[in-house]
C-alpha cells in the first residue's frame, strides 16, 4: 500500500461534511462544439491544385488538363491538411519488410489518427483516473471529524461533474479507432475518423471546463479566525504560524483535492502543448516521405537501418535491448542505497557525484540515443518546464501550473505562501528532469524494455534526492518563520533555540531519515503505472510514444502528489503537531506509509549488512584454506575448522534470529515480485479501454472515388 491509499483513509476522510454537502447534489453534463481550423497542404508543389497548361508546341492550340484527383484532408487534432487524392492510395505494404515506405499518403494517415487515439486516449483515462483517485476514498474518521466540520466546511453550489461522462468518451474513442484499424484503407473512413475524434476532444474539454468550475474554488470556511479560535493561544508563541496554520490543516485534510486542482491546471495548459509537437511530428514525417521516419506507425523511433547490425548483438536473452529501463548499476547500487540513509548533511554533499557514471537506463551509459523524435519530445518537455522570464509570451510550466491551481483552492485562506512554491519549483524541476530522462530512455529503446523500479530508483536518486532533502529543510524554516528567516528565535520546550538550530535537530533526529522513503515511494508508484502502459500498448502491438505523452500532464501531477505532500505532512507533524494535538495525531496516521517504509529500508539494510560481513569474513577464510596442506593429519584438521567457522558465520551473520530464519522466504517472496518497490503501486483501470486491440501493420490504400464535405467551415 502506498501513500495515496494509505494517507487518503485518514486525509479525506476529515470530510464527511463534504461528503453530506456535495453527494446529494445534482450532477452535470457537458458537450462542447468542435472547431477546425486550416493548415498546410501535404501534396507537392504541382499537385496541390487541378487545372490547365498552355497548349504543347505544334499543338491543335487546346489547353492541356491537369487532373490531380478529387480534393481531400487530413483532419489530425483538429488542424486540417489540403491533400489530392490521387496523393492517397498504395499498393499494400508491410512495415515489417524492411522496404521503403509507399509514396501515397493512406497508411500515414490511418497510423497518425491511430497515434491520435491512443494520446487522446490517455489524457481521458488519465483525468477519470484524477477524480477516481480524488473521489473515492471519503468519509468520517472520528479523532478529526470534528475539526473538519468546523475548519472545512461545505464545497462550492455549482453541479457536480458526472464522471460517467469520460466512460463514453473513452468508449467512443475505441470505438472509431477499431473502424480504421483494418489492412483495407478507405478516405471516407479516414476523414470521418479525425472528424470524430475533433468532436470527442471538444465535449472533453467542456467536461474538464466542469471540473474546473467545481474543483478549482476554495470550500465554503469559516477562515482564519475560526482556525486560530480552534487552536488557542499557542500559535502565537511561534512567529509567523498563525498565517501558515491554515494552509497547513487545508493540505492535511484535503491533499487529494488539492492534487485534483494541480492536475486540472496541468491538462488544461499541456494537453495542447503536447499535441502540437506531436502533430509536428506527424506532418514532417509524411511531407518527408518517411525518408528519416520509421515506416510508418512508431515515427518516434530509429529506423531500422540506423539499428545496430546483427553481428554486433548477441544470442543471449540478457543482451542490452532486454535490459529494464532504469541504472543498469550494479557496482553503484550499495553505494547510492548507503547515502540516503545516512545523515542529510552527508546526502546533500554527495547527492551530485553520481550523475553520469551511473547514468544507464538500459545498457549504455551516457545520454540516450536522439531518434526522429527527440525534436519532438524536448519541444513537449520544454513547454512542461516553462520558459521562466527569459520567454514571457510561453505557456507557463508545470510548476506554475500546480501553485495556480493551488491558489485557487487556497484563496480563502491566503493562497500559497512564498516559501511553499518556492520548494514546489524546485521539487518539480527534480520530477520534470527524471520524466524527461525516462521518456527519452524509453524512446531510444523502441519502448520495449521493462521499466523495472530498482533500477529507475538510481535515477531518482540522483534528480531528487537532494531536492528533497532540501525542501524538508526550508519548509521547517517556512512553517516556523514564515519566511526563510535563519536568525529568528523560537521558543520550544522550555528553550529558546535559533531556526537553525531547530532545523538541525528535527533533520538529524526525525525527518532526515525519510528521505529514502519517500523517493521510494515517489519511484514504485511511477515505475508501475509507466510499466503497466507500456505493457497494455505492446501486447497490442501499438507501442508508441503517444501511450506515455498521454499520461504525462497527469504523471506530473501524480510525481507532485508523491513527493511535496509527503515532505509537507511530515514536516507539519514535527512543527505543528506541538501546537495542535489533534492535528498532531491526523498527521501521524497520514504519515503512516512513511514509517512502514523506512522499516522496510532499515531492514533492508540490516540484511545488506550482515551479507557484507559474512562476505568479508568468507574471504578471510577463504585465504586461510589456501594456505592448508591437503592431505596431512594437521592440513586436514585445520580445513575441518575452517568449515565449522564458516558455517558459525554464516549462523551470526543471517540466521541470529526467529526473523533471520524466514529471510530465505522472504527474498523468494521479493523475487517473484520483482522489487519491494512494486509494492508502492496500486493496480487500477486506467488501461482497460486501450483504443486499439491487435493492431494491423500492414495495408493497402484504396482509391479516393468520391469527394467527401469538408469539415471546414463554408466560406462566403
Amino acid at each position: 500500500m502506498g501513500f495515496l491509499d494509505a494517507a487518503s483513509d485518514i486525509a479525506n476522510k476529515a470530510g464527511s461534511a463534504l461528503d453530506t454537502v456535495t453527494g446529494g447534489q445534482k450532477t452535470g453534463t457537458s458537450s462542447g462544439k468542435a472547431q477546425f481550423v486550416k493548415d498546410e497542404l501535404l501534396s507537392d508543389k504541382e499537385a496541390k491544385q487541378g487545372g490547365s497548361a498552355a497548349p504543347a508546341p505544334g499543338g491543335a492550340g487546346k489547353p492541356v488538363t491537369f487532373d490531380f484527383g478529387i480534393p481531400t484532408e487530413f483532419v489530425h487534432f483538429g488542424r486540417v491538411h489540403p491533400d489530392t487524392g490521387k496523393s492517397f492510395p498504395h499498393d499494400n505494404y508491410d512495415p515489417e519488410s524492411g522496404k521503403p515506405a509507399p509514396e501515397g499518403h493512406g497508411m500515414m494517415f490511418r497510423d497518425a489518427l491511430e497515434r491520435e487515439a491512443i494520446l487522446l486516449f490517455g489524457y481521458v483515462s488519465s483525468c477519470k483516473t484524477a477524480v477516481q483517485d480524488t473521489t473515492k476514498q471519503r468519509g468520517a474518521v472520528e479523532e478529526i471529524g470534528a475539526m473538519a466540520s468546523s475548519l472545512l466546511g461545505g464545497g462550492n453550489t455549482t453541479s457536480k461533474p458526472d464522471p460517467s461522462q469520460l466512460d463514453s468518451f473513452l468508449s467512443k474513442i475505441k470505438t472509431e479507432t477499431g473502424k480504421i484499424n483494418k489492412g483495407q484503407i478507405l478516405y471516407p473512413e479516414i476523414h470521418e475518423c479525425g472528424k470524430q475524434f475533433q468532436t470527442i476532444r471538444a465535449d472533453y474539454q467542456a467536461f474538464c471546463d466542469s471540473l474546473d468550475a467545481f474543483y478549482l474554488k476554495p470550500p465554503k470556511s469559516e477562515g482564519i479566525g475560526a482556525i486560530s479560535d480552534a487552536i488557542g493561544s499557542a500559535a502565537a508563541n511561534i512567529p509567523g504560524v498563525g498565517k501558515i496554520l491554515g494552509v497547513v490543516q487545508r493540505i492535511a485534510f484535503k491533499f487529494l483535492d488539492l492534487y485534483l486542482a494541480a492536475f486540472l491546471k496541468l491538462r488544461k495548459t499541456h494537453e495542447k502543448t503536447i499535441e502540437i509537437a506531436v502533430h509536428k511530428l506527424t506532418i514532417d514525417a509524411v511531407k518527408a516521405k518517411y525518408v528519416k521516419f520509421t515506416p510508418v506507425y512508431p515515427v518516434w523511433f530509429k529506423k531500422p537501418e540506423e539499428k545496430e547490425t546483427d553481428k554486433n548483438k548477441t544470442d543471449d536473452p540478457k543482451d542490452e535491448d532486454k535490459k529494464g529501463i532504469g541504472f543498469d548499476s550494479k557496482k553503484y547500487t550499495d553505494e547510492a542505497a548507503k547515502k540516503v540513509t545516512e545523515k542529510v548533511d552527508e546526502v546533500k554533499k554527495k547527492g551530485e557525484e553520481v550523475r553520469d557514471a551511473i547514468y544507464d537506463f538500459a545498457g549504455a551509459s551516457g545520454a540516450p540515443e536522439a531518434t526522429p523524435g527527440t525534436g519532438a519530445l524536448k519541444q513537449a518537455f520544454a513547454a512542461l518546464k516553462g520558459g521562466g522570464d527569459t520567454t514571457p509570451d510561453a505557456a507557463p510550466g508545470a510548476a506554475d501550473c500546480i501553485i495556480k491551481g493551488l491558489d485557487a483552492t487556497l484563496s480563502d485562506i491566503g493562497g500559497v505562501p512564498d516559501f511553499m512554491k518556492t520548494v514546489i519549483r524546485e521539487i518539480m524541476i527534480g520530477n520534470i528532469s527524471l520524466l524527461e530522462d525516462v521518456f527519452a530512455r524509453l524512446m531510444a529503446k523502441e519502448a520495449a524494455a521493462e521499466i523495472n523500479s530498482a533500477l529507475l530508483l538510481e535515477g531518482g536518486r540522483h534528480y531528487l534526492t537532494d531536492r528533497i532533502s532540501k525542501a524538508f529543510t526550508k519548509l521547517v524554516f517556512g512553517m516556523i518563520t514564515g519566511n526563510d528567516d535563519l536568525t529568528v528565535a523560537v521558543p520550544m520546550g522550555g528553550k529558546t533555540l535559533s531556526a537553525q538550530q531547530l532545523i538541525g535537530k528535527q533533520m538529524d533526529e526525525r525527518l532526515g531519515k525519510y528521505v529514502e522513503p519517500v523517493l521510494q515511494i515517489c519511484i514504485g508508484d511511477l515505475a508501475g503505472q509507466l510499466e503497466a502502459s507500456r505493457k497494455k500498448a505492446n501486447d497490442e502491438k501499438a507501442n508508441t510514444m503517444e501511450v506515455y505523452l498521454g499520461r504525462l500532464p497527469w504523471l506530473t501531477a501524480m510525481m507532485f502528489r508523491n513527493t511535496f505532500f509527503p515532505i509537507w505532512n511530515l514536516v507539519a507533524e514535527e512543527v505543528m503537531g506541538e501546537i495542535s494535538p489533534p492535528l498532531k495525531s491526523a498527521l501521524k496516521a497520514i504519515n503512516a506509509p512513511f514509517d512502514k517504509a523506512k522499516d522496510a529500508i532499515d531492514k533492508g539494510q540490516e540484511y545488506k549488512r550482515r551479507a557484507e560481513e559474512a562476505k568479508k569474513q568468507a574471504e578471510k577464510l577463504k585465504d586461510k584454506a589456501s594456505a592448508v596442506h591437503v592431505g596431512t593429519d594437521t592440513g586436514d584438521k585445520d580445513l575441518k575448522g575452517i568449515k565449522d567457522q564458516a558455517g558459525k558465520v554464516k549462523d551470526a551473520t543471517e540466521d541470529e534470529t526467529e526473523e533471520g530464519k524466514k529471510r530465505q522466504a522472504e527474498r523468494d517472496a521479493a523475487a517473484a515480485q520483482k522489487d519491494n518497490l512494486d509494492k508502492f503501486y496500486q493496480e487500477n483501470d486506467k488501461d482497460k479501454d486501450f483504443p486499439v486491440t491487435g493492431r494491423i501493420a500492414a495495408g493497402e490504400a484504396l482509391k479516393v472515388e468520391d469527394e467527401v464535405p469538408s469539415v471546414l467551415p463554408e466560406t462566403a
